[in-house]
């Protein structure tokens, strides 16, 4: 596809060592050998009475509950995904309702991008 940046030549272990936050409390007693030894690890994710984090509230707003609607809502990258953007929380001003964005490359959006790249991957 084209790309040159030294994360796609990385090795299946390479791209574990490097992308898994293995300091994470979900990865508690997991590492690369318990990966190849066994083929699959469990995170440590809690049971069904306690991995909810959210099921009494504890949302980043201002009434800590969940909200459709927010107003002077900033865009931040979530906590699952963090490690890989350290230095990219931009904060910029989001629309106070959620809403649809269409694909950059469907039919309907860039015809001509789409019938160069015409494999759509969910």
């Amino acid at each position: 596809m084209g790309y040159e940046e030294e994360n796609f030549k990385w090795s299946d272990s390479e791209c574990l060592e490097n992308y898994v936050d293995w300091d994470s409390p979900a990865c508690e007693g997991i590492d690369l050998t318990y990966l190849f030894e066994h083929g699959y690890a469990r995170l440590n994710v809690g049971t069904r009475d306690n991995r909810a984090p959210h099921k009494t509230g504890n949302f980043p707003t201002a009434t800590g509950k969940c909200h459709f609607r927010i107003d002077d809502a900033a865009n931040f990258v979530a906590r699952p995904f963090r490690q890989l953007y350290d230095d990219f929380q931009p904060g910029e001003p989001l629309d106070s309702l959620p809403d649809y964005v269409a694909s950059r490359e469907t039919p309907q959006t860039n015809p001509e991008l789409a019938k160069r790249f015409p494999l759509k991957i969910i």
